[in-house]
């Protein structure tokens, strides 16, 4: 009786971290799958200070760098998109330049820069954590023995 509860209580866990697993795949994989590389041109550039409160530390800025862009889908439709560079990359982009985007095919408002050249890390790291879900999704079936 008590390895079937434990079997019940492991069960619930796998569930539950599967759920998040796949909610945060939910905008990953749509965008590697079915996604759609094109160029954008940037629209602007700026940077924003995201500890406007000083909680870290007075003495330093904590800044995030920023870009807009503008694409056309495959459709014709223009689309607006926005996302957080590197300090690096930053430095190196200006308004008027083009990048690579991927976009969805599904949704064109989910858009990000092109990350293919880190689609095989992301991949590795989502391993351990489907590996832990299906663990805990087999060890509770089995435990309570359905």
């Amino acid at each position: 009786m008590k390895t079937r509860i434990a079997g019940f209580v492991i069960l619930i866990i796998g569930v539950i971290l599967s759920v998040l697993l796949l909610k945060s795949m939910w905008h990953d994989f749509p965008a590697w799958i079915f996604g759609r590389k094109v160029p954008a041109v940037i629209e602007e550039v700026w940077w924003e200070d995201f500890d406007i409160e000083n909680r870290f530390s007075k003495d330093e800025l904590h800044l995030k760098y920023m870009i807009s862009y503008k694409f056309t889908t495959t459709d014709g439709e223009v689309v607006l998109g926005k996302s957080k560079v590197t300090e690096d990359e930053f430095l190196t982009v200006m308004p008027g330049r083009e990048v690579m985007i991927k976009y969805s095919l599904i949704n064109p408002e989910d858009n990000r820069l092109d990350d293919s050249r880190y689609v095989p890390f992301l991949v590795f790291t989502y391993i351990p954590f489907i590996l832990v879900c299906l663990f805990t999704l087999v060890a509770g079936r089995e435990m309570i023995d359905f």
